[in-house]
């Protein structure tokens, strides 16, 4: 664990710029802007809903910007190859520390953006032990979604590294083109009556969780809790896992080359 914590905080000192920035940005963007609604900017909506607006689209954009830095890190790591090909821990655990560092600054940040749910009394009604209920379960979210974004960004950038080796121009494209023929073909699988068979079993309905959250007044905005299953979080689970094992795997063979 000595060695993992140490990778870490090695990816803290060559990366830490990014969560600054998105904090500073997001702070500022969220707090102070809506209070100069009306003077400077001119948005047609109330100060409350434009300040939740910036803090989802601070949320979004914290998301969408984690799996581009991942993959920036691990370009980096094949470029520089010495900085891994000289280090005694496998290359899952390298690309783990690397994964690990870029979910927790975008748990992280986006915990710090929660707090603004705070500042929307009009739009969220509730306690203060009810609005951090809701803040726990945005954050645990996002946890869970940064780490299936991270391993998927992780196995086709191997896909595409791999293309690279073959077709120098045309990669990109066909990379695009497997990435939108994988997004259809799991659509159409989760949607058949065979997946459902297999694997809607050992459901947990989530609805328990609705009555410690407060209560948003908007008609725009709807929180629906839906049911969990057991057996389609592990298949998922051990697949997600799977994926980044295989990644990391053909990583190490392209590095070692």
């Amino acid at each position: 664990m000595r060695k993992f914590w140490s990778l870490v905080k090695k990816e803290w000192h060559m990366y830490k710029a990014w969560p600054i920035i998105f904090l500073i940005v997001g702070a500022v963007s969220i707090g102070l802007l809506p209070m100069f609604e009306g003077r400077f900017i001119n948005v047609n909506i109330a100060k409350e809903e434009f300040r939740l607006g910036l803090l989802f689209l601070g949320l979004f954009l914290t998301g969408a910007v984690m799996p581009w830095q991942f993959l920036f890190s691990i370009r980096r790591g094949i470029k520089e190859k010495e900085l891994w090909l000289h280090n005694s821990s496998p290359m899952t655990v390298l690309i783990g520390a690397k994964l690990f560092y870029t979910v927790a600054w975008t748990t992280l940040n986006s915990a710090f953006y929660t707090f603004f749910f705070h500042w929307t009394p009009s739009i969220i009604e509730g306690s203060t032990s009810e609005i951090i209920w809701m803040q726990g379960l945005v954050v645990s979210i996002i946890f869970l979604l940064g780490i299936l974004t991270a391993v998927g960004a992780l196995l086709f950038y191997t896909v595409y590294i791999q293309l690279k080796r073959y077709i120098k121009y045309g990669s990109v494209i066909i990379t695009g083109m497997l990435f939108g023929l994988f997004l259809f073909t799991t659509d159409k699988i989760a949607n058949s009556s065979l997946y459902d068979k297999l694997l809607i079993h050992g459901e947990i309905p989530l609805a328990f969780l609705e009555k410690n959250m407060p209560v948003f007044t908007s008609e725009d905005v709807l929180v629906n809790f839906y049911s969990l299953y057991i057996v389609e979080e592990l298949v998922m689970w051990l697949v997600m896992a799977s994926c980044f094992i295989a990644a990391s795997k053909w990583i190490e063979r392209v590095i070692t080359r």
